[in-house]
């Protein structure tokens, strides 16, 4: 669903494998991701819990813990999105998708300050980092895209 934007079809195949192995965190996240990236974040959300829940101990816990923090912003729940994209970040500072959440968040609660350093961050992991290049290449589309982007520039971040 992120490289090729269609959506369907990996809907229905990450729905076969949580009916076939329901306790597999990463079918969750991955669906978690594409509910997001279609605008429904409160599947988003749901979906990123069951895959946090499952995954106590999986080294990637980081990653579904971005997932739902992403989950969180698309569904507009601010608050729960920075709790969540901290915790990731607490657990891997280097996961870019997570720190543009985080700065995209920050943003959107006016924390402008905070969300400008973590720009710099980003650049410092991404130097080559463009708003342009990231809207050609997210999942993300229309409003939700908009939404981020407007977010990500307040931040600072380079068109």
């Amino acid at each position: 669903s992120f490289f090729l934007k269609n959506f369907a079809a990996p809907l229905a195949f990450f729905e076969r494998a949580i009916v076939a192995g329901p306790n597999l965190p990463l079918a969750w996240a991955m669906s978690s991701a594409t509910h997001g990236y279609l605008g429904d974040g409160a599947k988003a959300v749901q979906h990123a819990e069951q895959a946090v829940r499952r995954s106590p101990l999986d080294a990637l816990l980081f990653w579904h813990e971005g997932l739902l923090a992403q989950a969180h912003y698309v569904n507009g729940d601010y608050e729960e999105a920075l709790r969540w994209a901290r915790v990731a970040g607490a657990r891997n500072g280097s996961i870019r998708f997570n720190l543009r959440t985080l700065i995209a968040v920050l943003a959107a609660l006016g924390n402008i300050a905070e969300a400008r350093h973590n720009a710099q961050r980003l650049l410092q992991l991404q130097p080559n980092f463009r708003l342009c290049h990231y809207a050609a290449r997210t999942p993300f589309r229309g409003s939700q895209l908009e939404h981020r982007l407007a977010h990500l520039r307040l931040a600072g971040l380079p068109d």
